[in-house]
């Protein structure tokens, strides 16, 4: 077969999951620099200094810094 989802690469994966697996992973990069931004510029305004250095250091895909807006979620900036 040639061309479309009937084309298999060496692996034995077929190539749609292959483009599928690099367009999610796009989004998720995009969703973590989002969320991650987001609480560093909080935690630096509100002057959680503990809080930016372990939000800057940790990588957890995205949960610390979701879990850091959920608590902070009433504080003004």
């Amino acid at each position: 077969m040639s061309g479309g989802l009937g084309v298999w690469i060496g692996s034995g994966v077929p190539e749609s999951v292959v483009s599928n697996t690099g367009i999610s992973l796009i989004l998720l990069l995009l969703f973590v620099l989002i969320v991650k931004g987001l609480a560093l510029y909080k935690a630096a305004r509100l002057k959680e200094k503990v809080w930016f250095w372990v939000l800057l250091i940790v990588n957890t895909v995205g949960i610390l810094p979701l879990i850091y807006l959920y608590l902070r979620r009433n504080k003004k900036v």
